[in-house]
């Protein structure tokens, strides 16, 4: 037995629903992707954005909020996530300055010990 011209309807309003939802998920991520940088995070987020989507005036928050990041990307210089040294390198250094150093404690007990 066929379906229904109505069942059909229905079918496709449904199928169209869930392509518009997933669609709007995906520019919702697309942007908080802009803005929060931890998929983790996001994954956590995206609920909450999607609900808050269809709310009048959030689409404004969204772009103050990509504004601001652009700010911030802007006054950083950019290189706010460059990371500066090589962790290899970094224990050995610290170990050079430690050595080099001396502990102004260490130097007030000497002192103050001396007998």
């Amino acid at each position: 037995m066929s379906k229904s011209i109505l069942e059909r309807l229905m079918g496709g309003a449904k199928s169209k629903a869930s392509s518009n939802q997933s669609a709007l998920e995906e520019t919702v991520k697309q942007k908080l992707k802009g803005i929060v940088y931890d998929d983790e995070l996001i994954n956590e987020l995206l609920p909450t954005f999607v609900k808050l989507y269809s709310v009048e005036g959030f689409s404004t928050v969204v772009e103050l909020l990509e504004a601001k990041e652009k700010q911030i990307e802007t006054i950083s210089g950019g290189d706010w996530f460059k990371q500066e040294t090589d962790p290899q390198n970094k224990d050995q250094q610290d170990n050079t300055q430690q050595e080099n150093e001396s502990d102004p404690v260490d130097d007030l007990l000497k002192t103050k010990y001396k007998d």
